[in-house]
């Protein structure tokens, strides 16, 4: 699982997107905004698709990113909020002939959607709009974390996270994105559920412990580590270290589950379990190096890459006591050597 980079190169993926997102007024050229270099986490953990596709879905990844911040602006008013996610909801299922609300996120999102259309299916359209529909809940479900202030429990927490982070896109698109057909009931088979969620949660993870300095303000207690520390009574100073261990735990599983997979003999499967991981990969990277998780006041390079874990013993399977993911571990092969490929692990320096 080294990194690996779409043909197309990092940074002419990312400038589209930057010129795409600052066309559709959604920052300017010259904010913060448009140095995430999301282009980076989208060519590392796509490399394997169209140039049409890695740059749409770039385009499209830089509006959630600040669509995302413009949604915590709207956290102390529930009512605008939510009637602004229903008109982005409704901007991303509508036929493009019907119009929609004069608002440059909706527009945004109608833009989005109608790039990435261009190449895409039928079928992978269809999966775009279904699994867009579960982000949006996401979305409202962790505004209203933050509107009643208290630490979720891991179990919540996980389930808010699944949708709110785009799991169900990133997976669904992967097939599209690619070019073959991976649908809706390949991926709700419970093997490749367990090896979806697996993967992109370890990201999840990952980026907590990374974003938690920049989004203290506003979620302080709206990540693992909070939702760690609340069912384990973990003090605030171990769950970090808590949390950095669930990581490691979940990329060995992915890792196993991935190697169950790669023996299935549908060639669909086959290629999703080989591509899929590249997410680990590209989420280190884009975390090491975006403005979008680096404070003024912070070094640059806070993370340090290693080849193997750092904490966990890659021959434990024992799963974790939370229900909410312990069941990925019932459908992972049994006695199979899980060491992490290189750079799928690093350690963030305090």
């Amino acid at each position: 699982m080294a990194l690996k980079m779409h043909p197309a190169g990092a940074e002419p993926v990312d400038a589209f997107g930057v010129e795409w997102a600052v066309r559709h007024d959604l920052f300017t050229g010259d904010s913060a905004a448009a140095r995430m270099n999301v282009g980076l986490a989208i060519a590392a953990a796509m490399p394997f698709t169209s140039e049409e596709f890695v740059k749409a879905f770039t385009a499209y990844c830089y509006w959630t990113f600040a669509w995302d911040d413009h949604l915590d602006t709207l956290a102390d008013d529930p009512a605008a909020l939510a009637a602004h996610i229903a008109e982005v909801a409704f901007a991303l299922n509508a036929s493009t002939e019907a119009p929609i609300a004069e608002d440059r996120w909706v527009r945004g999102a109608r833009a989005s959607r109608d790039l990435l259309s261009r190449c895409m299916s039928p079928a992978g359209r269809a999966a775009f709009v279904e699994t867009n529909n579960y982000w949006i809940t996401g979305e409202l479900w962790k505004r209203v974390m933050q509107h009643r202030q208290a630490r979720p429990g891991v179990g919540e927490f996980i389930r808010m996270r699944k949708a709110k982070m785009g799991m169900t896109v990133l997976a669904a698109m992967t097939g599209p994105g690619g070019g073959y057909p991976m649908g809706s009931r390949q991926l709700s088979e419970p093997p490749v559920q367990a090896f979806s969620e697996a993967v992109l949660l370890a990201c999840s993870f990952f980026n907590d412990m990374v974003s938690a300095l920049k989004e203290a303000p506003v979620q302080k207690h709206i990540n693992i580590m909070a939702a760690l520390g609340r069912d384990d009574g973990l003090p605030d100073d171990r769950t970090n270290a808590a949390a950095y261990e669930l990581y490691e735990r979940t990329v060995c599983l992915a890792l196993r589950l991935q190697r169950r997979l790669l023996a299935d003999p549908r060639p669909e499967v086959v290629r999703y379990a080989a591509e899929l991981p590249q997410w680990i990969p590209a989420t280190l990277h884009f975390t090491a190096t975006s403005a979008r998780y680096h404070l003024p006041d912070l070094p640059g390079d806070i993370l340090e890459l290693s080849d193997t874990p750092l904490v966990w013993d890659s021959d434990d399977h024992t799963p974790p006591p939370h229900p909410q993911i312990a069941w990925w571990w019932d459908h992972a092969l049994p006695h199979v050597a899980s060491a992490p490929h290189p750079r799928t692990t690093a350690s963030v320096r305090s």
